[in-house]
């Protein structure tokens, strides 16, 4: 079995992050089936890990879903094809897609949770 946290190399960067999700099996069903994140181990009905590419994390249901602070972007292949599936598998829609002058299309959503995030392609 790999380890749940790698020894630290030195490298300052940012290890895991914690999405607050009072309902777990939405969360994981969301995550698992539209991002293709590996949803991993449960522990004690409050806590789910996740590991989304490198980036390593947790479902947490201590914690309050929010609209403000820091806002998380996913980078998808296809814009389109992931606002098409966000109601589908429970988020809805808060900003379409919008060209941004460096490239690239962005557009924010919420999980079923009520969370903030964002996807972002070329």
């Amino acid at each position: 079995m790999a380890e749940i946290f790698p020894p630290f190399d030195g490298t300052l960067e940012i290890d895991y992050v914690e999405i607050p999700a009072p309902n777990l099996e939405a969360a994981k069903a969301f995550y698992g089936q539209l991002f293709n994140w590996k949803i991993g181990h449960e522990f004690g009905g409050s806590y789910v890990s996740f590991q989304a590419g490198r980036l390593r994390g947790g479902f947490a249901t201590y914690r309050t879903p929010t609209d403000r602070g820091i806002l998380l972007v996913i980078r998808v292949a296809s814009i389109d094809a992931v606002l098409a599936q966000i109601p589908v598998y429970g988020g809805s829609i808060v900003k379409p897609r919008t060209w941004y002058p460096w490239g690239e299309y962005r557009a924010e959503f919420k999980d079923p949770n009520g969370n903030l995030l964002a996807i972002l392609a070329r």
